[in-house]
């Protein structure tokens, strides 16, 4: 549990580090967004996105922006930089799902943007979010960097949510974010259904 766990915050600092010298990086094991300072919670023993983010802002790459489309709610980023005022975050979730946080109201110390998604939520009502929602956020506090946590099981056919985004609707969100800064760092996240995953 420690060595894998471990082994993805590594890669996500290492991938921090890549993107700060201007390369996009990807860390398919990363995107464990649950794990807290003091405790484990989900299926995340520690929370590399978290590691990813203070990279770069270390780095001097600030403002950055996360943006979660895992399934479940980005809780964990949310919560850890709540009181930092360089890191915003955004999360894209199933409504009613576990952790059973992120409702709308959640402005997680007044920089959080949390999208709850009914099931069924598919490819067009997710282009609708970034068109409305998530660029114009991206564009109002231009950032230096972006953390993405890309989240597998918001596709369909997922065993253990709802949610019916196809591959290429997730790849295409994925490039959008990117676009939208100098430095990104992409990160895997959930997924539970090895032929979409």
């Amino acid at each position: 549990l420690f060595e894998r766990a471990s082994t993805a915050v590594g890669g996500s600092i290492r991938t921090a580090e890549l993107a700060l010298s201007g390369k996009v990086a990807f860390n398919p094991a990363g995107g464990t967004h649950h794990g807290r300072r003091a405790r484990a919670a989900g299926f995340c023993y520690f929370n590399d996105p978290v590691f990813a983010v203070r990279t770069l802002t270390d780095g001097g790459a600030a403002p950055v922006l996360y943006v979660d489309l895992d399934a479940h709610h980005g809780d964990g980023v949310e919560e850890a930089f709540a009181s930092d005022p360089r890191v915003h975050t955004l999360s894209i979730h199933e409504a009613g799902r576990w952790p059973h946080s992120g409702e709308v109201d959640d402005l997680g110390g007044g920089r959080a943007v949390n999208l709850p998604v009914p099931q069924g939520f598919h490819d067009a009502e997710l282009d609708f979010l970034l068109d409305e929602v998530v660029l114009p956020l991206a564009e109002r506090i231009a950032p230096e960097a972006v953390v993405i946590t890309c989240g597998a099981d918001a596709l369909a056919g997922d065993p253990l949510t709802r949610m019916a985004l196809s591959n290429a609707a997730l790849w295409d969100a994925i490039e959008r974010v990117v676009a939208t800064a100098r430095h990104a760092v992409v990160l895997g996240g959930g997924g539970y259904n090895p032929w979409t995953l």
